[in-house]
């Protein structure tokens, strides 16, 4: 990874303060980030490495980026080291864009396919309509769940995960230029293996 930086500890000391990254076009490195509160900007065109952590957003959080990917992933080269989740809470803003070009283009959230698999290991999304997230995410040996009571919005989503699971009374939105508009509507979704 390019312009690698290494900063342990993400945990914001004031989270209650908004704070914009000076983090643009590089990848650096964190044991976990955990947004709780206030409006956050990402750098643009950042690779952020959580290393063993979770990357969580709080409900009381607004968190913007334009061209950044989250990789959740452990520098353990072991075979079953600790990987973390993401967690965003319902009531939280987030619109997260995905790079255009570059080694993640098109990668919202990625996690490392050595994460371990079973019930308890979910990335959860829990949206409101006030977001937009754009790009894939990545979680081929955990679980996704799709949480929501509003109408949340996706642009050009692609969902690899070990099950997809989407909850809630409201509907989902996922629009990509050029292919039109879907809406997933939880009520109608079974997927069963």
């Amino acid at each position: 990874w390019p312009h690698r930086h290494r900063r342990r500890g993400a945990r914001p000391r004031r989270a209650d303060h908004d704070r914009t990254a000076t983090d643009s076009n590089k990848t650096v490195c964190f044991d976990d980030i955990d947004l709780q509160k206030g409006n956050i900007t990402l750098g643009s065109n950042t690779i952020y490495i959580v290393d063993s952590g979770d990357f969580e957003i709080g409900a009381q959080a607004h968190v913007t980026c334009d061209g950044c990917t989250i990789v959740l992933t452990n520098s353990d080269s072991g075979s079953s080291p600790t990987i973390g989740n993401l967690k965003i809470d319902a009531g939280a803003e987030v619109d997260m864009k995905a790079p255009q070009t570059g080694p993640t283009d098109g990668i919202l959230f990625y996690q490392d396919r050595r994460a371990s698999s079973g019930p308890s290991q979910n990335n959860i999304v829990n949206g409101n309509s006030d977001s937009l997230m754009e790009g894939a995410f990545y979680f081929p040996t955990r679980n996704l769940q799709i949480n929501g009571d509003a109408a949340l919005k996706f642009a050009c989503a692609q969902f690899v995960a070990r099950t997809v699971d989407f909850a809630g009374n409201g509907s989902i939105t996922n629009t990509c230029s050029g292919y039109g508009d879907d809406v997933i509507l939880g009520d109608h979704v079974r997927l069963i293996a």
